[in-house]
């Protein structure tokens, strides 16, 4: 092949791989995220109470969330947020450790944000708080987005799959606890996208611009979540894994492989301090590691897995949800051999993963076996954050519902457009009948 065809090939590639991310792509992702979130953009200065109203909150020298079924947990904004602080005194103070050690169970890439912003911007620490929430949720659909169109070459699926993932029960959970690590589901679309865009780039012979995304998507994943990195360290091997079985030879290319373990050397190397803390801090024993007790674990787990997941404690929620995933399923088996080769992996992604979640209710279960082989994963408690892994694979596939109905590139009024917004101002409705949004801590 010539370079003039290698030069057309890879024009043509970046049409799929990386999409015209059109204005009213990312104007219909922020309409989306200004709905699901507007009661808290205009509140901005106080924390919301974001969980249905079986939930119950009180104060006693801290804030507390309970739940008849899965008993009381502490919430961790002020923490999250006294670590900005403290941060900003030592940097004033002219202290060279910015983030201290018992700082790193926050993670890095909100603390530095959150310094920046409040010592560039008049705005407060919670204002900040809040506002990195909401463009996590944004990025979240954005970078599903292209993350799917870039496989599926589907934008109308594209966009559905990115409405599902950013607006599921599991990211309004993480916000009402405070976690702001478990929150950043961003980047896990972005790595799969980056991975994708590789692929198609390999067979060009042009990979030097997805080795830096991914090494950066690599790198912003290990800073805002080490518990993620270390289910990515299987889940992407295994989605590789899965797009290799049903036929996506690109994954074979040597090119791919060497841009591949460039981008993850270089990733490793740029977070090795932070790394080496992170091993520092395992090492001094202060990280909690999940107990395998299987007494009374199955129903707790019911309750979290599905829970959080599909807000069983929301029955219309659930069972719109629920619904949207069944469709989709029937899709996977209706559709041409094509099309079911490019969605059975992510109906794989969603099967195992919410299988692990489910924890170790026996010494068989498969995450006690993960808890055990796998390396790192005895070190973060609850196993049901491996969840953004699932929901990105059940948004996918119920997505996938609207391949029933023609393509329409660009008309939002096609048959395919009305039926997206229907479902998005649903799933918008649902948030909002379910979530305490008008109910504030303090």
């Amino acid at each position: 092949m010539g370079v003039a065809d290698r030069v057309i090939q890879r024009v043509s590639t970046d049409y799929v791989v990386r999409p015209p991310t059109a204005v009213t792509d990312l104007v219909f992702f922020a309409t989306v995220t200004a709905l699901l979130t507007f009661p808290l953009l205009a509140v901005p200065d106080r924390i919301h109470l974001t969980a249905p109203a079986t939930y119950s909150f009180f104060h006693d020298g801290a804030w507390t969330i309970q739940h008849p079924a899965k008993g009381g947990e502490y919430i961790d904004h002020l923490g999250a947020m006294a670590a900005i602080e403290g941060g900003i005194d030592r940097l004033l103070a002219g202290n060279g450790q910015i983030i201290i050690l018992s700082d790193y169970t926050i993670p890095p890439t909100y603390i530095i944000a959150g310094m920046v912003t409040t010592l560039v911007f008049p705005i407060s620490t919670i204002l900040f708080h809040n506002l990195y929430f909401v463009v996590s949720m944004f990025l979240a659909g954005v970078f599903t987005y292209l993350f799917v169109r870039a496989v599926l070459d589907d934008r109308e699926v594209a966009l559905l799959a990115g409405v599902l993932y950013m607006s599921s029960f599991y990211l309004f959970n993480a916000y009402v606890m405070g976690h702001t690590n478990q929150w950043q589901v961003q980047w896990i679309p972005l790595i799969l996208f980056s991975v994708e865009r590789m692929r198609v780039h390999a067979a060009t012979d042009f990979v030097g611009k997805s080795v830096v995304l991914l090494s950066l998507a690599f790198v912003i994943q290990v800073l805002s979540s080490m518990q993620y990195a270390v289910y990515l360290s299987f889940v992407l091997p295994l989605y590789v894994l899965l797009r290799l079985l049903y036929g996506e030879t690109g994954f074979r290319s040597a090119l791919f492989w060497k841009g591949f373990g460039a981008s993850t050397l270089l990733a490793a190397i740029v977070t090795s301090p932070y790394l080496y803390a992170r091993f520092r801090l395992i090492q001094a024993g202060t990280t909690s590691q999940t107990t395998l007790q299987a007494d009374n674990y199955v129903w707790y787990q019911v309750q979290n897995v599905i829970g959080e997941f599909f807000a069983a404690d929301a029955p219309l929620q659930f069972t719109f949800r629920l619904l949207l995933i069944v469709g989709g399923v029937v899709t996977l088996y209706t559709v041409s051999r094509r099309r079911f080769r490019q969605l059975a992996p992510f109906a794989f992604l969603f099967g195992i993963c919410v299988l692990i979640a489910w924890g170790p209710f026996s010494p068989w279960a498969p995450y006690s076996l993960f808890h055990t082989y796998w390396p790192l994963v005895g070190y973060f408690r609850v196993p049901y954050r491996i969840l953004p892994f699932a929901l990105l694979g059940s948004s996918t596939l119920a997505a996938s519902v609207l391949l029933h109905l023609s393509e329409s590139e660009t008309d939002w009024m096609s048959l395919r457009g009305a039926v997206l917004i229907v479902i998005t101002a649903i799933q918008i409705a649902l948030v909002h009948s379910t979530l305490m949004f008008y109910e504030y801590l303090g």
